[in-house]
């Protein structure tokens, strides 16, 4: 995984990774768990579609809804 401020430099021999920035805390934006990730992406140590599962359970006990289904919609 790249880490803040590293750049991948990529040419016909490879890769290398380069610091381009001064290193920055780390720090967890919501939206990527959320709106960004792939389902099969890991973050935190954690598939996201996993964690999407359990946010969407924790959140059907919290505001039940009365509808025969209930979807994402993605880009919103």
């Amino acid at each position: 995984e790249i880490q803040p401020g590293e750049v991948v430099r990529i040419d016909a021999n490879g890769y290398d990774i380069v610091q381009g920035a001064p290193p920055q805390p780390l720090a967890f934006c919501t939206f990527e768990q959320i709106y960004f990730a792939r389902p099969d992406s890991l973050l935190n140590g954690k598939l996201v579609h996993q964690t999407r599962q359990k946010l969407g359970k924790q959140l059907a006990k919290e505001s039940p809804a009365h509808a025969d289904i209930v979807v994402p919609v993605p880009d919103s």
